[in-house]
């Protein structure tokens, strides 16, 4: 057992403050006591005026002791409870509605064949082509017959040949033959009817079918503007030994009829 040697608090000597209040409280009791009769009549449970003020006085200060300590005394750990902080909670978003399904592309339209040349377009096609084209050595030899010959209605018909007209260029030489052909098919007009011309067609030259002193010269009709018209000739040219572009006025003066593509 170990022995107090005084360098130790004890209990005793080092009292709490609950303790030195509560001596304090009796030590006032006790000298208010002191006087006999107070003494008396607190002992023989007959207190007089001094001794019931002293027994109040006690009692207050018993009330207060007790008081103090339970105020001085550890409260026990009450079970924390957290107030639950209120959080706002965003209320869904409802989903967008479906937007409406666009409409789906219209197809391409189909683009549009390409347009089928005319035989009227295929005839100034060629004779185009054909522009610049001289003779092969002169004397009226060139690339549109064996023979040579005055080749200005083998060219106009080979280029309706190359178009797709039924001919064969060699059976006309002879521009009269051409007219007269035309005029069989009715497909020829006369000197009068000569506002008829229009590209693809032919033109004579001359004054009629019936001879080469008559029925000169031919050309095939690449444009008609009003009174103008504009011709690709073979055998033509200063020196008539190609293939050239004219114009001439649409009129008796220079032509006797034509011919359109039979």
């Amino acid at each position: 057992m170990q022995t107090n040697n005084g360098n130790t608090p004890s209990p005793e000597n080092n009292p709490t403050p609950e303790q030195r209040r509560t001596s304090r409280a009796f030590s006032l009791v006790k000298t208010a006591w002191t006087p006999r009769t107070g003494r008396h009549a607190v002992m023989s449970g007959r207190p007089g005026r001094a001794g019931a003020a002293v027994l109040a006085t006690a009692a207050a200060v018993s009330l207060v002791s007790g008081a103090s300590a339970a105020a001085t005394a550890p409260a026990p750990q009450a079970q924390q409870v957290r107030a639950a902080t209120p959080v706002a909670v965003a209320a869904p978003t409802p989903a967008p509605a479906a937007a409406a399904a666009a409409p789906a592309p219209a197809a391409p339209a189909p683009e549009a064949p390409a347009k089928e040349p005319s035989l009227q377009d295929k005839i100034i096609q060629a004779a185009q082509q054909e522009l610049g084209t001289k003779e092969t050595g002169g004397d009226n030899c060139q690339k549109y017959s064996k023979k040579c010959v005055s080749w200005c209605a083998l060219f106009a018909m080979t280029t309706w040949e190359k178009a797709g007209v039924d001919v064969e260029n060699d059976d006309y030489a002879f521009t009269g033959n051409v007219y007269a052909t035309g005029k069989s098919k009715g497909t020829a007009y006369d000197g009068k009817q000569l506002k008829q011309a229009k590209p693809g067609d032919v033109l004579l030259f001359g004054t009629g079918p019936s001879s080469p002193s008559t029925s000169k010269h031919i050309g095939v009709v690449e444009k008609v503007d009003g009174d103008t018209v504009t011709t690709i000739e073979g055998n033509s040219g200063p020196n008539h030994d190609r293939v050239v572009r004219k114009q001439h006025t649409l009129s008796t003066d220079t032509f006797y009829g034509g011919v359109h593509p039979w």
